[in-house]
């Protein structure tokens, strides 16, 4: 068997609407201590952002 490598992309623009129903979803965030409003999950993936450019994480772009 032959498996793919995984292969990191990176943010979109309309990535962020579901992450911030993600992160503001009490259940999933239920070993966090607080839900997050959706400019906080803004800035949650605008550092990730920048940690990904300053350490290469961004392998490729979506085709």
């Amino acid at each position: 068997m032959r498996l793919r490598p995984n292969i990191l992309l990176p943010w979109e623009g309309n990535d962020r609407s579901p992450m911030a129903s993600i992160y503001g979803d009490a259940h999933v965030r239920r070993f966090y201590p607080k839900v997050l409003t959706a400019e906080e999950t803004n800035v949650e993936i605008d550092v990730a952002i920048e940690r990904a450019r300053t350490n290469g994480f961004i392998s490729r772009r979506r085709s």
